[in-house]
């Protein structure tokens, strides 16, 4: 019963993953440096790897390196992030340039 549950909200996640449009990959800077692959494929905080959560089509959030970083969409095509880490700490990323 668990394995049906689990497989039934992953699939849920990947469909969900794939209705996020972006036009290339996502690159924010700031105290930390934040990359994600076209379509939400994989992300990386400051160089590492970071796990994926789909909220929404419109709220992401991002989780490694001792922090979370939260991605909303804004418009059609653009993104604000924020990050919060561990003592309170916090910010808002800016965005970087594409490739």
């Amino acid at each position: 019963m668990g394995v049906i549950l689990a497989a039934a909200l992953f699939s849920s996640a990947s469909e969900t993953a794939a209705r996020i449009a972006t036009d290339g990959p996502l690159n924010f800077k700031g105290y930390h440096e934040v990359r994600v692959d076209e379509n939400f494929a994989a992300a990386y905080i400051d160089g590492k790897p970071a796990t994926i959560t789909v909220i929404t089509p419109a709220l992401v959030e991002l989780r490694g390196h001792h922090i979370v970083v939260t991605l909303t969409k804004k418009t059609a095509r653009s993104w604000e992030a924020s990050w919060t880490g561990r003592h309170r700490e916090h910010g808002v990323l800016t965005p970087g340039f594409r490739r």
